[in-house]
């Protein structure tokens, strides 16, 4: 085995498993990456069900974004590449302990600790017991609902098959010890969960819960400190904060990186269609307010038809 392709179809559409809800997408391919992508390309134009393919958030130092590019040229098909999503890092090799400091152990973090130690006994540790993770999913899942709900958006654990799928995932990421669970305890009941992954040199925090009732004591705040507390004395390089440029993300990065949509198109009109949905998008995302708007109302119809 030398490659994966992890593709799907729908409609008429090919694009990469998981799409939209994934960070960073790519093939998976061992060696040989060039004559591999391109046998896969060759096998996808031999079919006729698809109109067009769409592989979003591609990284920007990703070798398929070249190739990919070299392979269609000359052929009688419509191909492009263009912006996806900005990504955004702290590369802990750069910084010392106390610039660290600065960016973590802020007033309104050190404030958030003084109001759970007021309320009881507040412990943040890592989970690396595979006999709690169950428990404590349940409980990210079940936050997780609450916290889109009150933003006026179905959770994609409101689909109980997505529960299943995690617990069956954490159990093997656990063993491999990609898995790294971080949580705020208070009197030993989880109040903040951060699910994050941990992988080639990177830490990834994938997704993130909390109790509502203790928002105002910036849970995510101290989950961060701790957590790259710990990383920084573990010599870890690159702490990644995925793809967005969120006001905390910017807080938290001092380095940036771009994710690009492949498009592949059959038709001219396709094409053309497909471009301007992209310069729509991007114009929508430069403008915030009006992005905001319009995720706003999407949600709540979302939400009425779920």
């Amino acid at each position: 085995l030398v490659g994966i392709a992890p593709l799907m179809i729908s409609g008429q559409k090919i694009e990469f498993i998981g799409t939209p809800l994934i960070d960073y997408a790519d093939f998976i391919i061992s060696e040989e990456k060039r004559s591999v992508l391109d046998a896969f390309y060759s096998h996808l134009l031999l079919k006729k069900k698809w109109k067009s393919m769409h592989f979003d958030e591609v990284p920007q130092s990703s070798a398929t974004l070249h190739f990919s590019k070299k392979f269609f040229e000359g052929k009688a098909i419509y191909f492009q590449t263009c912006f996806a999503n900005e990504c955004l890092s702290l590369d802990l090799k750069t910084i010392n302990w106390d610039q660290l400091s600065k960016i973590i152990d802020t007033a309104e973090v050190r404030r958030g600790e003084r109001i759970l130690q007021r309320e009881g006994v507040m412990e943040v540790k890592q989970v690396d017991d595979p006999a709690e993770v169950s428990d404590i999913l349940q409980v990210l899942y079940g936050q997780h609902v609450g916290w889109w709900k009150r933003k006026g958006a179905p959770s994609m654990f409101s689909d109980k098959n997505y529960g299943s799928f995690f617990d069956t995932l954490s159990v093997d990421l656990m063993h491999d010890k990609w898995l790294h669970l971080w949580v705020i305890l208070l009197d030993k009941k989880p109040i903040a969960i951060h699910y994050g992954l941990h992988y080639n040199n990177r830490y990834l925090g994938f997704l993130g819960s909390y109790e509502h009732s203790y928002a105002r004591a910036s849970l995510g705040g101290i989950l961060l400190k701790h957590s790259f507390e710990r990383y920084f004395t573990q010599k870890l390089p690159t702490i990644d904060l995925s793809r967005g440029s969120e006001p905390y993300k910017l807080h938290y990065s001092n380095k940036r990186s771009i994710n690009y949509s492949i498009i592949i198109n059959r038709s001219f009109i396709g094409y053309a269609m497909e471009m301007t949905y992209q310069s729509i998008k991007k114009k929508i995302m430069q403008r915030k307010n009006l992005h905001a708007f319009i995720t706003k109302y999407r949600n709540k119809i979302a939400l009425a038809f779920d």
